[in-house]
Parts: C-alpha cells; structure tokens; sequence
C-alpha cells in the first residue's frame, strides 16, 4: 500500500534539491521561483548600526579619534561579506573633519549576531563645539547572493574648549607703597565659547607669595580647562568576539580611555601664600561678558602695594569662571549623560543646549621694585672742632640705602661756599657706586676754612645723585652742618717809635706796637716779636714783649728796644711782626695761634758835625733870646697894669 505522505515529500525533496542546483548556477532564478514575497520574510538579513564608542571619549577640536561600531544582524538570515564605510560626501559637516580610515570589512555575521566596525578620523583644530554627524553605510549579501545597504547618521560630539592667555600690559615694575590701575588682556586661544567670562584677582585668597621665579613680561600664560572626572565605562558592552561574528585582526581592540586627571593640563602648582603684600582696592572680580574664539578682552584692577613688600618677582593668582556651551545637542540629555556614558544616546525629537560652569585659577608675574633711600649718617670731622683758618679739614659721613631697592651710580657732592673751598682738586666729591638695600658707604670730603670765618654754624649742602633699578635718575639733597668754634685774631693797631724821628746811628730807640684781639675768642699767654731778617738795619736788645690775656675786641701795646746801624739806608724798612697766642683753655681751646703781619720803620740821613755844631750853637742863642723876650713881655705887663691904675 503506498504511503499517502510520499508524495509530497518526494515533491518537497525534488524541489530542494532544484533551488541547490539553481542557487548553484544562477541566484536569480532561486528567487524567481519561490516569489518575492517569501524571499523578503525568509531570507534577507537586516542590519543595524548602533552609536560608537569613542576613544578619547571626550573629543576636542585637533584630536584624533577612533571609533568602533557595534553593526547587529536582526534579520532572518546569515549576512555575508558584511562591509562598513564613511560615505564622505553625505556626511555633515565633513569639512571639519578628515577621514584617515574610513572603511572596515566585518566577514560574515549570523542572525542575531553583530561586528564591530573601526574607523578613524581627524577633527580640524578650528572645529567649532558642536554634534558632528556622520554617515555610516553597511552593505552585506544574502544567500541568495543578493546586496543588502543600510545607513545610519552617528553623533560625534566636539566640544571646542576655552582657552585662554593672560597678559600684563603695564611693564612698569610695582614699588612698595604704591597704588595703581593694572591692565591684565585675557585672549579665548581655544576653540569653544566662555560666557559669562568673570575674571578675579588674587584667587580665591587675595593674598600673593613672594619667590616665584617670574620676570614681569608681556606674557602668554597658556591653560587647560579641566575636564570633568567620570568613572570608567565597562567595555564589556562591545565584546571584541561572539560566536556568531569575528573582529578583524586590522582593528584595535576597542576600550575606554582611562580616566581624566582632576588637575588641568599645563598648570603648574604653587606654593600656597603666606603672606599678603598686593591687593585690590575695590572689587576683586571683573565681569567680561561673552568670549569668542580668537576674541581678547582688557581687565582693570586697582591694587595697592604694601610698603614693607621686600623686591623681587610675585606669584599672583587670577581666577577665571565662565560657563562653556555645545550648541545643539540631537537627545534630552544632561551633561553627565554626554560625558559619563555616550552609548545610552537615543534619537528623540528635542533640541537642548547644554552648558557648564568652568573655573580654574591661573597664575601671572607681577615685578616690585623697591624704592632705594639714601640717607647720610655719622657725620664726622677731623679735627673734631673746627675754626677759622683750618686747612685739610676731613669730613667724614655714611651714605646708606636703607630701602627696598638697589641704588646705582651714587655719587655726592658738596656745594662749597665761603667760607669753604675744596683742599684739593675734586675733594668736595666722592664716587659711591652700587648701594644694595641696606648696605652703607663712608665717604670723605677735604675742605679749607678761611680765616676770616665767622664763628657760627654753617650748612654745607650735600647733593647725592643715583639712579633706580628701571634705569630713572634721582636726585637727593641734604645740609650737612659745620659748626666754627672761635678763635682770636689780631691785628696792628699803630706803631710808632721813640724817637719819633729814627736816624741813622740812633741809640736806644724804643718800638711801641699797640695791637688788638679781632677774633671771637679769649686769647692767652700773647707774645709779640720781631722777626729776625738778615739785611736789616736794626739791633734789638728786647726783640719780644709778653702782652698776656687780650678778650675779643681788647687792645695792648708792646715796647721793643733797639738801636739803628750807623750805616742805615736812608729809607723805609719794614719789620715783620709775629703775634703768638694760646686759645682759650677755658673753652677746650689749647691751640697755638700765630699771626703775622707788618710795620714800617723810616730811616733819615744823621746830621754831620757841623750840623751838629750849628745845632748846638742855635740852641745856646735861643734859649737867651727866648729869655729876653719873656722878660719883655712881662716889664710890659706891668706897665701896662700901672697905668689903667693910675688912671
């Protein structure tokens, strides 16, 4: 008896063994003859091209960025020679972007299986922040040998990062005790968009710390934002293998990139201040607005330098807060999403920005330069009293910087003026040279008093020219006091001689010499003499006289006796006289003074003898005539009397 099923087995098993030989020789024909309709339900695969996974994760304009893309088959069939690629021309925003590998070969992946797709581009260092898409087309064949395409736009999220360099404009160093407006330029060198740029001085302290090796320049201070910690994801997600699908061995193994360090990238960390020595007068923080790429903006801060701030190089902290924005976000996402985890992205049909508030503190050098301060001290002179008349007189002072900065060139200078000179060339001048802070010179100066000086105080003045460490010349003037003690002073009053009339031969004459004291003091123990010169005339038997004590303003006189050789010239002779005294010890004063000066002796021809005895002989005539007219006069008189008498 026949088996009723027979039949349509043999028919099912001819049919098969028909589509085999057909698939064999001719695809087409297989699916002509079972009909569109089972070919499309049976036997296509379908593929489906999920989000990458990038590495870095957080893509910045400039990067080089590798993606693995998860391609599932959820078809009915095995897919083979399965290929991936970047369709370039249909990409948005391709120009911002450079493709160095854009097509992956996956082999075969059975149903429910997936490959993973690897590929690798460059994102243009101008690329503004935004959510760049890509095309991505995979195409397999059936069994039937047919073509399959599928497409799917990915998001790359860019987002262009502030960058940002500050910049001192004013190069004048700061000087202890000094306020001034300072001007910092802040310039966006990145490529995303700060808003609401806030820049604050001093940091969250307002406090600075000196040491740091810094010279105060127009300066570019290049930062990185920090990039916001996230935990590492599980690359378990995308395995590399499955038994339904196979890796290529061309692509990199697909992992995360390890995580962020907190500390932003180019910062160096400073010692914590100790000690404040700049700050602000008035607000501490600018607003600055909106801060595009390549967009600079001028802050200005009023700071005060304190006066004990020592000099040197100044580290000073500026903080910086803005929000940074990506543009259009294709998702309900927040930022932590975008950061922690790209893979969870689904497409809705929303728009949302998503911002971040960034801050970091930046250092910049500010120069203080302090001031030098000359000053003259410990003056002293040599000898300790000076009076009129002293000659080489040494005085002797400390110049000294008691500042904060380095005095160059320093000279000093006395402006002499009567009663003072300069002893020798250029000894009112002294050349000091450097002075550091703190450090002190002694200089001295050798000067002559006139004679004539009035006892009093005087006030030299004293010049000291310098220059500062930014090169500007500076002048300082000060008095440096003298005080002249007195001292007593003579002068020849008159002279005159006994006889009044000095001839030749005469004997016994006598030399009366009045002086008197001029000077401001007492003086002792007076002496005046006759100088001894050969050549003269003159034979002294008392050639000194002892005056004693003459008070300022009191006269003497001194008596000398001597005779005139008989062979005088008949002329006028002039004697030097020396005046020797002994200051007053009373007021500390044991000097010896000595004073010369000059007096004039006349000399007249001696009468010969007949002179003499016509001399004698007049005189011995006279003297009876002289009688004789007395005698007369009087018998005259009393005649003269008798008569009115009479009468």
């Amino acid at each position: 008896m026949e088996n009723p099923t027979r039949k349509p087995l043999i028919t099912l098993l001819t049919l098969t063994l028909t589509l085999i030989a057909l698939n064999t020789y001719n695809p087409h024909a297989s699916s002509a003859l079972l009909g569109e309709e089972y070919r499309t339900g049976w036997s296509f695969p379908n593929l489906s091209i999920e989000d990458p996974i990038t590495k870095p994760q957080f893509i910045e304009p400039g990067d080089t960025v590798e993606l693995w893309v998860r391609i599932v088959n959820t078809g009915h069939s095995r897919a083979s020679k399965v290929e991936a690629h970047i369709e370039h021309e249909k990409s948005e925003d391709s120009k911002n972007i450079i493709f160095m590998r854009s097509r992956s070969s996956l082999g075969v992946i059975d149903q429910g299986g997936y490959g993973i797709a690897y590929f690798r581009l460059k994102i243009s260092p101008d690329a503004p922040s935004s959510i760049y898409k890509i095309r991505v087309v995979a195409t397999c064949e059936n069994m039937f040998k047919e073509k399959s395409e599928f497409s799917q736009n990915i998001e790359i999220p860019v987002r262009g990062t502030a960058r940002f360099s500050i910049s001192l404009l004013d190069r004048k160093p700061l000087t202890p005790g000094e306020s001034r407006t300072l001007r910092f330029k802040i310039t966006n060198t990145g490529t995303g968009t700060a808003q609401y740029l806030e820049l604050k001085f001093g940091g969250d302290r307002s406090t600075t710390s000196p040491g740091a090796s810094l010279t105060l320049t127009q300066q570019s201070v290049a930062t990185s934002i920090p990039t916001k910690p996230t935990s590492q994801a599980t690359p378990s997600m995308y395995p590399t293998a499955t038994s339904t699908g196979s890796l290529p061995l061309s692509a990199p193994t697909p992992s995360y990139p390890p995580t962020p360090t907190v500390a932003p990238r180019g910062l160096t960390t400073l010692p914590m201040p100790t000690q404040t020595y700049i700050t602000t007068l008035g607000a501490p923080a600018v607003y600055l607005g909106s801060l595009r790429p390549g967009e600079s903006a001028v802050a200005y801060f009023r700071v005060h330098v304190d006066r004990n701030t020592p000099s040197g190089a100044f580290s000073v902290p500026l903080t910086i807060k803005y929000e940074e924005e990506v543009e259009q976000v294709w998702g309900p996402l927040s930022v932590t999403e975008i950061e922690n985890n790209l893979t969870y992205r689904r497409d809705t049909t929303t728009y949302k920005q998503i911002v971040k508030e960034v801050s970091f503190t930046d250092y910049i050098g500010l120069l203080v330069v302090g001031k030098p301060d000359i000053n003259i001290a410990n003056v002293l002179t040599s000898p300790t009293t000076i009076r009129p008349g002293d000659n080489l007189v040494e005085i002797t002072m400390m110049v000294e910087n008691s500042g904060e900065g380095e005095a160059r060139n320093v000279e000093t200078y006395l402006l002499l003026e009567y009663p003072f000179e300069a002893s020798q060339t250029r000894s009112d001048r002294a050349y000091v040279g450097l002075l550091k802070p703190g450090e002190s010179r002694n200089i001295v100066f050798k000067v002559d008093v006139d004679e004539k000086a009035e006892k009093k105080t005087y006030t030299i003045p004293l010049v000291v020219t310098y220059k500062e460490e930014d090169g500007s010349a500076k002048e300082f003037r000060t008095g440096i006091e003298l005080s002249l003690r007195g001292r007593p002073d003579f002068k020849i009053v008159k002279s005159w001689s006994e006889p009044l009339k000095l001839v030749q031969g005469q004997e016994d004459a006598k030399l009366y010499v009045t002086i008197k004291n001029i000077g401001s003091e007492q003086a002792e123990s007076v002496e005046l003499r006759v100088l001894r010169r050969s050549g003269q005339p003159f034979d002294f038997s008392k050639r000194s006289d002892f005056v004693g004590t003459l008070d300022p303003g009191e006269e003497a006189t001194a008596i000398l006796e001597f005779d005139v050789d008989k062979n005088a010239g008949v002329k006028t002779h002039i004697l030097n006289i020396s005046i020797r005294a002994v200051g007053d010890r009373e007021e500390g004063d044991d000097n010896v003074y000595t004073y010369e000066d000059k007096i004039r002796l006349t000399i007249e021809k001696a009468p010969s003898r007949l002179e003499k005895l016509s001399t004698q002989s007049t005189a011995k005539m006279v003297v009876p005539l002289i009688l004789l007219v007395v005698i007369v006069v009087i018998l005259l008189v009393k005649i003269g009397s008798k008569r009115r008498g009479t009468t």
